[in-house]
């Protein structure tokens, strides 16, 4: 079939749910079996809107303003190999696909795949919307797939492991109402993490006072992200790559990145995430502690700050997500996170 080709809006936004897209021949990509065909993505403002407003619908937990998105996107270094289109049925967009080799385990050969789709289309297209995406880094030599889904999504379960995925671990998901928390429940923490001499200090404290703060904190996250269960093996990125991730001004919050310090030296971090398209809600970023200050109270302080900091400034929810065996969801657990449908990680081999 053809893309019916639509005119853009030139306001970069989608209103009431518009997700046409145009297609030209040297841009799209048939889907075999289906009537659906894929257009490559063009990266212009209307572009990000459409694809924000796919996330919200598809994927609610992993939704993300436009900004986000094209930030992270641009950050991506040039030994990721990455590609995405939009999924159309006619000139509307029903979903999203797409490639990527991992920024942080550099592997030319393994590759993430996304096959997003509103719920009608998952059935009967997924396999075929996957293979499309497939044919196109066959000249890559791909040797591992690697692709998610929720717990609750039992059809999109059901097309993965269809097309000869298996399971290879899961992130519990887990959200804390802050207005339940009682901060009183915690003294203890507090005043044992205050008698061991450590102190903590935001970003925006550090970035003022310590002329190595960035260097020193790149150097803490790599130490903590080399021990961050993973079924994939773990290659530190570039200074200049994870600097641009971690303050990229799209969700970069300075004022709610809080960093453990003994003396001079950084022991710890833990940090929120924003804005999300709720303003109530927050994500909890990394958390983690050097190795010589782990079992002593250090992140559950540090997630402390991150409560404090969305009592606040009004954020009612804060949401995270953690590997199966990464002891920081039992933190999550005892401070009240409440949990919520997993995240599974499926693995392919070719």
């Amino acid at each position: 079939m053809e893309c019916t080709k639509a005119d853009r809006d030139d306001g970069g936004e989608v209103k009431d749910a518009d997700r046409r897209v145009e297609g030209t021949g040297q841009d799209t990509l048939p889907v075999t079996g289906v009537e659906l065909c894929l257009v490559r993505f063009g990266g212009s403002g209307r572009d990000y809107a459409i694809l924000a407003d796919l996330e919200r619908a598809i994927y609610p937990e992993w939704a993300a303003a436009p900004s986000q998105i094209e930030a992270a996107d641009r950050n991506k270094p040039a030994y990721c190999r990455h590609r995405r289109w939009f999924v159309v049925e006619g000139d509307q967009a029903v979903g999203y696909a797409g490639y990527s080799t991992l920024v942080w385990a550099n592997d030319p050969h393994q590759f993430v795949m996304t096959v997003a789709l509103t719920a009608r289309h998952v059935g009967p297209a997924w396999g075929a919307v996957h293979q499309a995406v497939l044919d196109q880094i066959t000249p890559f030599e791909p040797r591992k797939l690697i692709t998610f889904t929720f717990s609750d999504r039992t059809d999109e379960r059901a097309a993965i492991t269809g097309a000869a995925y298996y399971e290879e671990t899961t992130y519990p998901r887990s959200e804390l109402d802050v207005s339940t928390f009682e901060p009183g429940d915690w003294h203890h923490v507090v005043d044992g993490y205050w008698e061991q001499g450590y102190g903590i200090k935001t970003a925006v404290e550090l970035a003022e006072t310590d002329p190595e703060f960035e260097r020193k904190l790149y150097a803490l996250c790599m130490e903590i992200d080399e021990d961050m269960p993973t079924p994939v093996v773990f290659t530190p990125p570039p200074f200049e790559v994870w600097r641009g991730f971690v303050f990229s001004p799209a969700s970069y919050l300075p004022d709610a990145f809080f960093v453990a310090v003994d003396g001079d030296t950084y022991i710890g971090l833990a940090s929120l995430r924003g804005p999300t398209p709720d303003p109530e809600r927050l994500n909890v970023g990394k958390t983690g502690v050097a190795r010589a200050y782990r079992r002593r109270g250090v992140a559950t302080r540090l997630k402390l700050s991150t409560v404090a900091y969305a009592l606040d400034h009004g954020v009612r929810f804060l949401w995270t997500d953690n590997e199966q065996t990464n002891p920081m969801y039992g933190i999550n657990m005892r401070l009240g996170f409440a949990a919520r449908p997993a995240e599974h990680e499926f693995h392919r081999s070719l």
